[in-house]
């Protein structure tokens, strides 16, 4: 696993407004803990959850995708947003698939969302 890797995380169980169910994540920690983690079987890497509900994208901690292209890269179809303010470490053992990469102009935009979210 690499960072900008999209994969499919298993997030349950949650509590009240976590993201919840099996989604596709985007992999943000990086590569040289992502690397152990995964040789070791063990340990954690970070995620950003993405979503479907595009409604209302909220201004700085969201990064909106919608290029078909960036999409296709991504190994998935509908828009979607990244939800910086869900960022989380989840076990490797969630982690069920990767089905995508991101492109570099949607992961500088979910850094920047974890930097706003995070007052960094």
């Amino acid at each position: 696993m690499r960072r900008g890797d999209v994969v499919v995380v298993s997030l349950d169980p949650v509590l009240s407004a976590e993201a919840s169910k099996s989604r596709p994540c985007v992999l943000v920690s990086n590569d040289g803990a992502n690397s152990v983690a995964t040789r070791l079987g063990r340990g954690v890497v970070t995620v950003v959850p993405l979503t479907s509900n595009v409604a209302r994208v909220f201004s700085g901690f969201e990064a909106l995708v919608s290029d078909r292209g960036e999409l296709a890269t991504m190994g998935l179809r509908a828009p979607l947003k990244a939800q910086a303010a869900q960022l989380r470490a989840v076990s490797v053992e969630r982690v069920r698939s990767t089905i995508g990469r991101c492109p570099a102009r949607v992961l500088d935009a979910i850094d920047e969302a974890i930097r706003f979210h995070l007052s960094l």
